[in-house]
C-alpha cells in the first residue's frame, strides 16, 4: 500500500509540474515571439485544421460604416503607446487586436505574444531572438487574468522562497518594468515613461531612484531633476 501511495504521488506530482511549464512556455519563457512580417492572426487564433472559417481566409470588414475601427485604434496606440480592447465575449477583440498587431509586425516591429494559459513572470534571462526596439506586447485576455489573477496559485509555490499568490497585475508590471526602455538603452523615452508616471502617481521619486531597472538613468540631469525631492 505504501508504495502504492508513493507511486500515485510521484505520478500526480509529474503531472502537475509538466503542466505548469508548459504554462510558463518552456525554459522560462511566457511569450511566444513573433519576429517582424510575422503572421500574428496565425498565432494568437491558430486553427490547426484549417478550416474555411480560419480568421486568416475571411476578410477583415469595419464594424462601423463610415468609420475605421482599427485606423481609430492605431492613432490611439501610437498617442499613448498602450491600448486595451474592451467588449463582451466573443465580440472579436482578440481578432481586433491581431489585426492592429499585424500593422507594426509588417514595419518591423518584434510582437511578443502572452496566450491565455501562459503564466507571466519576469524572464529569468535576456530574451533570445528579441531586439532591443521595437517590441510590442500582445496580452490576450487580459480582463479574465486581472480578475482571477489574485486566485492563482504561483508554479513556484512549491518553493519556500516564492509567494503561495501573486497577482497578476504586479506580475505583468513587474514584466513591463524587465522590459522597460532604460533596459534597452533608450534614455529619452524611459524618462518620457518616467516623467508620466510621476506626474500621474503611478510611482514615486523614492522608487524611481532606488530602482535596479533605472540605473542607466542614473547621474542623467533630466533624471535627477524629476527624482529631486
Amino acid at each position: 500500500m505504501g508504495a502504492l501511495l508513493g507511486g500515485l504521488y510521484k505520478l500526480i506530482r509529474w503531472i502537475i509540474e509538466l503542466r505548469r511549464e508548459r504554462q510558463r512556455g518552456g525554459e522560462g519563457q511566457p511569450f511566444i515571439i513573433i519576429p517582424p512580417g510575422g503572421d500574428v492572426l496565425a498565432v494568437a487564433l491558430p486553427d490547426p485544421l484549417d478550416s474555411p472559417l480560419n480568421d486568416r481566409r475571411i476578410p477583415y470588414v469595419e464594424r462601423l460604416p463610415g468609420r475605421s475601427v482599427r485606423r481609430a485604434m492605431e492613432d490611439l496606440l501610437l498617442q499613448q503607446r498602450a491600448l486595451l480592447v474592451c467588449g463582451k465575449s466573443g465580440l472579436g477583440k482578440t481578432r481586433e487586436a491581431a489585426h492592429l498587431a499585424q500593422t507594426p509586425s509588417a514595419e518591423g516591429w518584434t510582437v511578443l505574444y502572452l496566450p491565455p494559459d501562459r503564466w507571466l513572470e519576469p524572464p529569468a534571462r535576456r530574451l533570445e531572438g528579441v531586439p532591443d526596439h521595437k517590441l510590442l506586447l500582445f496580452v490576450d485576455d487580459l480582463s479574465r487574468r486581472c480578475g482571477s489573477g489574485r486566485r492563482e496559485v504561483s508554479l513556484r509555490a512549491d518553493s519556500l522562497a516564492q509567494p503561495l499568490t501573486l497577482p497578476f497585475q504586479e506580475r505583468l508590471l513587474k514584466t513591463l518594468r524587465a522590459c522597460f526602455a532604460a533596459i534597452c538603452g533608450d534614455i529619452e523615452e524611459a524618462l518620457r515613461l518616467l516623467d508620466i508616471a510621476l506626474q500621474k502617481r503611478q510611482t514615486s521619486r523614492q522608487w524611481a531612484r532606488q530602482a535596479p531597472d533605472l540605473r542607466a538613468l542614473h547621474g542623467d540631469p533630466r533624471f535627477e531633476q524629476l527624482t529631486a525631492s
